[in-house]
């Protein structure tokens, strides 16, 4: 029972905090956006970034340069990076179209591959961030 409200109670927490993580923005001129959602709950730390199709081959190419990870690609359009068994993954990176997916699971994982997966999310909001923010 205690398990039960623990989860319900992180649930409901994670789903308040979330509209208050995801960040649209939009220029009218070049209709730049990007979506940046995190979900950080005792077991796992997820992410879902939805970023202009332009930057499709800059973010692939970020994502292929992830030390210790294997990789499938699914199809044409959707590649998966995995840390771990294929069957019990410590962590996963999916790249379908203009849209990642990260998760850790935090179950498994070290401390030391977690705050790296931290640090390489992070690289990855810089990477997909409005470059003329920074002009």
């Amino acid at each position: 029972m205690k398990t039960l409200i623990t989860v319900a109670i992180s649930l409901i927490f994670g789903l308040l905090t979330l509209s208050g993580q995801a960040k649209d923005t939009t220029l009218n001129k070049e209709n730049y956006f990007r979506s940046f959602i995190v979900i950080d709950t005792d077991d796992t730390f997820k992410v879902k970034v939805k970023f202009m199709k332009d930057m499709n081959d800059e973010v692939k190419s970020y994502l292929e340069n992830q030390p210790g990870y294997q990789f499938i690609n699914i199809n044409t359009n959707t590649f998966l990076w995995f840390k771990g068994d294929l069957d019990k993954k410590i962590s996963q990176i999916m790249l379908k179209d203009n849209v990642v997916k990260l998760e850790i699971d935090k179950r498994i994982a070290s401390e030391v591959d977690i705050e790296n997966f931290k640090k390489y999310v992070e690289g990855l909001k810089v990477l997909t961030s409005n470059k003329m923010d920074n002009d």
